[in-house]
């Protein structure tokens, strides 16, 4: 990737930013690529906050609950604002933005009733902070006729705090990310940046099929041999039976090569198990069903009643004989999607009520519709392959459908900061838009000069070893041009990497190496 300017061919800036409900990243890794620092990030669930460790340990976010404890989270934001520029000069807060919970305003919600709104808050903060720009992911019924009057309401208390209010619904396919999408952002700027504020909108598109981000990761194992006009020779049969398999998914699904998925955050997630784990006999709670049997008048007919003692020797007896019973762990692999839901996604070639963490290989059994796993969702959802997922397999696959497309908080992200810091980058341009951590940007990191120079040569040798067979293999791109190249005529700004800097890279050395 190449390293991006503005447009007078100075390097981009840092900006200050706080991020709120910030699930697996998404949301984020965009703002940070496009030139923000994250002095602060919350998320009240355990797997959030350890995929945001797992991925940028120097991020370091909080885990609580804003609803429970609000006072607690004003508490740890005055702590990160009390802190003081390398410089010496006062920390100002130049963007706080958040994921909120969006279903308390669907067609359906009920507005800032619902306990789980989390809107109040966040107005709070801003009144509070009055940082130099806002924003945050809501659902477009949020300005539709049942709450418009609480949108009008809350679009005029911002303006006496002197903000002005944008609502951004960029067209997902524009940017790669091939899915309808029900989203709205909303931004709001001091009345002294909003003139500059500029919608991210593509002169070139990019669009690009389903199709096109599913085979590199449903068909890895898709020999070479199947690709063009060559003989059989040098396959095995498993690997024919494969490939063939490859062959016949793409070309009964090729019609559909300009068909947008559906949206992902509509009725994947409220499917029940469809294996659930065999209960054993619980005597008080069928006495208690009995009971209640009575009660309703239900013409079920009851159970024979047994005595105590008989149940207590029945219950001996099965115990002593032969082995106790192993219990099953409960599977969340088979989910019971709604048919209407289902059915859309199996005429596209998935089964979404299968869930599996890989796709089929040779030698395993192949279906006819491809399973749902968590690579192919960060795939569909402009996720880096590197980006690591933490927790259980139902927690990764629920929050990867909320997730926020890195490359979209990119694009919103380089117009909120082109207008506070009047760095201007055309987002047409090659890389622009590639969401990546400034801590993958190695490049001139490993020269001589900085070998040398450095505590431990002999682990940052090994370390750009390590980095440069990830580049071979595809997992990691090294930049042609790096912000830290002391060649380059133009300002950089006086950056150079900070010793915390250092030690991130030494914590990824292991966090990017699966092997």
């Amino acid at each position: 990737m190449t390293s991006v300017r503005s447009r007078n061919g100075t390097q981009i800036r840092k900006l200050n930013a706080i991020e709120l409900c910030a699930g697996i990243g998404g949301q984020a890794l965009g703002l940070h690529s496009a030139g923000f620092k994250f002095i602060g990030l919350c998320d009240s669930r355990k797997h959030a906050v350890d995929t945001l460790k797992a991925n940028c340990p120097r991020w370091a976010p909080w885990m609580f609950d804003i609803r429970e404890k609000k006072l607690q989270l004003f508490d740890q934001l005055d702590q990160s604002l009390a802190k003081t520029n390398a410089d010496g000069s006062p920390l100002q807060l130049d963007l706080l933005s958040a994921s909120l919970p969006w279903r308390p305003w669907d067609e359906s919600g009920i507005g800032e009733s619902d306990p789980d709104d989390l809107l109040g808050t966040f107005k709070e903060l801003v009144d509070r902070h009055r940082p130099k720009a806002f924003l945050f992911e809501t659902v477009e019924h949020f300005i539709g006729p049942k709450h418009r009057d609480f949108y009008l309401r809350t679009v005029n208390q911002f303006a006496k705090a002197d903000y002005r209010t944008f609502v951004v619904q960029p067209y997902f396919p524009d940017f790669g990310i091939p899915r309808k999408n029900d989203k709205i952002f909303v931004v709001g700027l001091k009345n002294e940046f909003a003139r500059d504020f500029r919608f991210p909108v593509l002169s070139r598109p990019n669009p690009r099929s389903f199709l096109q981000l599913t085979a590199p990761i449903a068909f890895r194992e898709r020999s070479a041999w199947s690709l063009g006009d060559m003989t059989a020779r040098g396959r095995t049969k498993i690997q024919r039976e494969y490939d063939k398999w490859c062959e016949q998914w793409l070309t009964a699904h090729g019609d559909f090569w300009n068909t947008l998925l559906p949206r992902l955050n509509r009725g994947l997630d409220k499917g029940r198990n469809a294996r659930p784990e065999p209960k054993e006999k619980d005597v008080s709670s069928s006495a208690a069903m009995t009971d209640k049997k009575a009660t309703l008048g239900s013409d079920v007919p009851k159970r024979k009643e047994l005595s105590q003692n008989a149940l207590q020797e029945d219950s001996t007896l099965n115990r002593q004989r032969g082995r106790p019973r192993k219990t099953r762990k409960l599977e969340y692999d088979y989910l019971r999607i709604d048919p209407p839901i289902s059915d859309l996604w199996r005429e596209l070639g998935f089964n979404v009520e299968k869930r599996v963490r890989f796709m089929p290989r040779p030698g395993d059994k192949l279906p006819s519709k491809l399973p749902m796993t968590p690579d192919l969702l960060k795939q569909l959802q402009g996720f880096p392959s590197y980006w690591k997922l933490e927790g259980e397999l139902a927690d990764q696959f629920k929050a990867l459908h909320d997730a926020t497309p890195p490359v979209i908080a990119m694009a919103l992200g380089r117009s909120i900061h082109a207008a506070i810091s009047k760095q201007f980058v055309d987002i047409d341009t090659a890389g622009a838009l590639t969401p990546e951590l400034k801590l993958f940007f190695f490049g001139s990191l490993y020269s001589s000069r900085v070998l040398e120079s450095h505590d431990n040569p002999a682990l940052s040798l090994a370390e750009a070893w390590h980095d440069g067979v990830l580049a071979m293999r595809g997992e990691l791109q090294l930049p042609r041009e790096s912000p830290y190249d002391d060649d380059d005529d133009d300002d950089d700004n006086g950056y150079e990497p900070d010793p915390q800097e250092w030690e991130d890279l030494r914590a990824l050395n292991d966090l990017l190496y699966d092997e």
